[in-house]
This record gives C-alpha cells, structure tokens and sequence, in this order.
C-alpha cells in the first residue's frame, strides 16, 4: 500500500507542472533513454501514465509535437 501512494505522488509531481514543463520533460525523457519504457521508468510513472501524458501533449510515437 506504501508503494502504491508513492508512485501515485511521483505520477502526481510529474502531471501537476505547467504544460510546457511538463511536456519538455517528456520529450527530454524519450531522447535520453531512446524508448517510451525507458522514459517512463526516468519519470518514475507507468507506461499507460505516460501514453497518457503523450496524447494530452500531442506527442507522437517518435518524440516529436503534432498539432
């Protein structure tokens, strides 16, 4: 139980900045760790967390912005 409340406050640390923070964070994320899995496990959120955050950021499956 213990675990799960930290990882809900690391997903909440990451979704709660501001926009352009938070995207800039991601995309940083996936270019040093060359894959969506690696850039969530840097973010210490999930994979489904993340696919999550990309579709609200309108970033595609190779790292970039769409509009």
């Amino acid at each position: 139980v213990v675990g799960s409340v930290d990882v809900y406050k690391r997903q909440e640390d990451l979704t709660h900045r501001n926009p352009k923070a938070e995207k800039d964070r991601i995309i940083r994320a996936y270019i040093r760790a060359g894959t969506w899995r690696g850039a969530a496990k840097l973010l210490n959120v999930s994979e489904k967390i993340l696919i999550q955050l990309r579709k609200k950021h309108h970033i595609n499956p190779h790292g970039e912005i769409e509009a």
